[in-house]
């Protein structure tokens, strides 16, 4: 572990090192073991979009509901970071739809709040909560008419209301 709390296994999963987180897990590394804030090599190769990684820490059996101290998912990450692929993959191995973090964001919302359309879609087919409320009282819908590019806004506001 560094000075910031990330193991090698964290590292190697956010860089995408397929070969070493491989042999990470054959090591018997805890795959759960998180850094100072809370997060999971499961968490940050969702963050970086390894999808390789990420499914051979699923396969090796990693918490995939984990949450940072802030609450924040690997589903949540990947739905904000437009990491469509990633989310489907999480979706499949049973990820918590619509877990909230610590500000009451779920992962529809972090994708909407981002401009995600492809994920905000993806999302809502799976059956994602559109009408959960953050912390300031606001839905994904609420969100959506924040977002500052008209086409992008224009879009999720579609798929909100159908």
């Amino acid at each position: 572990m560094n000075d910031h709390g990330f193991t090698v296994l964290m590292l190697a999963a956010a860089e995408g090192h397929m070969g070493l987180t491989k042999a990470l897990i054959q090591a018997n590394v805890d795959i759960n073991a998180a850094n100072h804030e809370g997060y999971t090599p499961l968490i940050a190769a969702a963050y970086h979009g390894n999808l390789g990684v990420l499914k051979a820490l699923i396969r090796a059996k990693a918490e995939i509901n984990a949450a940072s101290h802030a609450g924040h998912t690997a589903l949540m990450m990947a739905a904000y970071k437009g990491h469509l692929e990633v989310v489907k993959a999480l979706i499949s191995a049973k990820a918590e739809i619509n877990a909230a973090d610590n500000q009451e964001l779920t992962a529809l919302m972090c994708a909407v709040h981002k401009g995600q359309i492809p994920c905000v879609r993806f999302l809502l087919q799976a059956a994602a909560n559109r009408e959960h409320k953050n912390c300031a009282g606001q839905t994904a819908y609420d969100l959506a008419q924040q977002l500052e590019d008209d086409n992008t806004r224009e879009k999720i506001l579609r798929l909100l209301n159908q």
